[in-house]
């Protein structure tokens, strides 16, 4: 709930007990004098405790609700950043499908090259028998650092702390072998992220915020 809110709030319900208070006694006294008035029976400090109790179930329902909106948000991005891209076992090719199930440790990606030729992205530690049959069937490959499940990995804990972190955006290379942050601002801290920095896992560049419109 918003700072400005609660505060407002509060001066609201502040306002309302000296006014109550002020009626109160002001009718109490001219009661006293043998004056009409309305007497009120809920005393000032009855009146407050209502209306303080009042003010307290307003802002926990809204906290209730934002921590639900927050929880269903998150549970919304976990399902996007959970969807493994090659599950659906579409592949443009028969070699680069047996690369992704057979050999998923040193499997890392593929994309098409200026010539709109598939290539493989394969971890360093590769077999040679999965080498020599890309070749042999003619699939180009390049040997990266890291494989699609490390990249994923930090790409996940990095999209979830999106907002704590202050990025404009995240997103998972497969060409440059990379989580690949967007920031606006060079003065952000990157303090939280500077050993996947140090690795060589992500790289930052200052750009602009995504905007849709």
């Amino acid at each position: 709930m918003n700072n400005y809110l609660i505060f407002g709030l509060l001066l609201f319900t502040i306002s309302l007990g000296i006014l109550y208070w002020f009626k109160y006694y002001s009718n109490l006294n001219a009661v006293v004098r043998g004056k009409k008035a309305l007497h009120l029976k809920v005393t000032p400090m009855t009146f407050n405790i209502a209306i303080i109790l009042g003010l307290l179930v307003v802002v926990s329902s809204f906290s209730i609700i934002k921590a639900n909106a927050l929880e269903s948000e998150n549970n919304d991005l976990m399902k996007i950043l959970d969807y493994e891209r090659f599950d659906d076992g579409n592949f443009p090719h028969g070699l680069i499908k047996i690369a992704y199930e057979e050999y998923n440790i040193y499997f890392s990606g593929y994309y098409l090259d200026s010539n709109n030729n598939y290539v493989v992205c394969l971890t360093e530690d590769v077999p040679t028998e999965l080498t020599d049959a890309l070749t042999n069937g003619g699939i180009q490959f390049v040997k990266v650092r890291f494989s699609y499940s490390e990249l994923k990995e930090v790409y996940k804990i990095l999209s979830i702390n999106i907002k704590n972190y202050n990025f404009a955006s995240v997103s998972l290379s497969m060409k440059n072998n990379r989580v690949e942050v967007t920031i606006v601002d060079e003065t952000i801290d990157l303090s939280q992220i500077q050993a996947y920095i140090q690795e060589g896992i992500v790289t930052v560049t200052i750009g602009e915020a995504y905007n849709p419109l």
